[in-house]
């Protein structure tokens, strides 16, 4: 599975984006969010998501085993640089 997520899309703080990411992760297909910018169901069950945030854009490549590790810790464990706790607002 293929995923895009642009924090820059949304004014949420870092707490409530990554409760949003933790259920979207253990059901990608059961939510809609503003943030997701690409979403491409290939049957593949290693999760490959593009993160943007303030600037930045990673990747990070998830095994089904690692999802629930992700999805409790939080996606910003997970990248290399810190992103805001909260966003500007637009």
């Amino acid at each position: 599975m293929k995923i895009t997520i642009d924090r820059n899309l949304c004014e949420h703080a870092l707490p409530d984006c990554e409760r949003y990411f933790a259920r979207f992760v253990q059901n990608p297909n059961g939510m809609e969010r503003l943030c997701i910018a690409e979403y491409e169901d290939d049957h593949d069950p290693t999760l490959h998501l593009v993160m943007r945030y303030d600037g930045h854009e990673e990747t990070l490549v998830i095994p089904p085993e690692d999802r629930t590790l992700i999805a409790s810790a939080g996606w910003s464990l997970f990248v290399k640089v810190k992103p805001k706790f909260y966003r500007e607002a637009k």
